[in-house]
């Protein structure tokens, strides 16, 4: 009998149980619904479907490279096959050939290197690329005869939504020519120009200077610099051949010394000729490198 209770009350506590969650549950799917229960939106995802991707538009330079590339080359006899590259990068009214005839050309046409050269700003939103493009150019009817040829193109392109369009005829132009660099004055020499004993001293000394600078570890030179640093030479680079015309002028306790070298690439065996600059100073009959640059005559 009292088994039969008990059970009796469990019954009853889990019918009212279940009734209390179906209404609670109800009642606020219905609040949602109709928006008594503000939901927080779901964060978007940052990865966009391809569909809906935004993509970085071609820059200017990309576009004139990729264009140049097209516009440079051609097989005489194909040129449909031209015309169908080009046409995604013209605007209206251009010539489909970009403004060239093959009807009398004798040679097929293939860049290699393309570099823009400068973009220069024009009006109603036009850039003017400036293209350096090597080319070679092959017989059509010997594919062995060929030359190479350097172009320089300008290249008149405007904003086109994502990209751009070339908006005028593209036209050649000869190569930039640098104008004359203004003369810089020479800037006083240091110290007083020394000869005798110690010139020769020193003219002594670099041939071994160089032999270790060229062939020895980093650690080893340090044994040459004043202030013990490691120092990477040119072991694996270049070869010592020959110390040549070299200046010496005293400042201080330091000697100011210019140095031509005469050095060979281990790789090709090609031989050059480099200027240097060494600040030395000597310490116990021993000579010390302070500092060292090449470049300086």
């Amino acid at each position: 009998m009292l088994q039969s209770t008990i059970w009796q009350k469990v019954l009853r506590v889990g019918f009212w149980g279940l009734l209390i969650y179906i209404a609670i549950t109800s009642s606020v799917v219905i609040a949602i619904q109709f928006q008594l229960i503000p939901v927080p939106k779901k964060a978007q995802s940052k990865e966009e479907s391809p569909q809906t991707a935004s993509y970085p538009p071609l820059s200017e330079i990309s576009f004139a490279k990729l264009f140049t590339r097209e516009y440079l080359s051609w097989t005489v006899g194909e040129e449909r096959n031209r015309s169908t590259r080009l046409k995604p990068f013209l605007g209206p009214g251009i010539n489909e050939q970009g403004g060239l005839d093959f009807s009398k050309s004798e040679w097929n046409s293939y860049p290699q290197n393309i570099e823009v050269w400068k973009i220069e700003n024009r009006e109603n939103g036009v850039k003017e690329v400036t293209v350096y493009a090597e080319t070679y150019l092959t017989k059509v009817n010997n594919e062995e005869l060929q030359k190479r040829i350097d172009r320089y193109m300008v290249v008149p392109i405007r904003k086109a939504g994502a990209s751009y369009l070339v908006v005028n005829t593209p036209y050649f132009i000869a190569p930039p020519v640098a104008s004359q660099l203004p003369k810089e004055e020479k800037p006083e020499e240091k110290g007083e120009l020394v000869n005798g004993s110690i010139r020769t001293e020193i003219e002594q000394w670099l041939p071994s200077f160089w032999k270790t600078y060229t062939n020895a570890s980093p650690h080893e030179i340090s044994y040459l610099m004043k202030n013990k640093q490691l120092a990477a030479g040119l072991a694996g680079i270049m070869n010592f051949i020959e110390s040549k015309n070299v200046e010496v002028r005293k400042e201080g306790n330091h000697y100011l010394v210019k140095n031509e070298v005469l050095l060979q690439d281990i790789a090709t065996k090609m031989e050059a000729t480099y200027n240097y600059k060494l600040t030395l100073v000597k310490e116990e009959d021993r000579w010390f490198v302070l500092d060292i640059k090449p470049g300086e005559g």
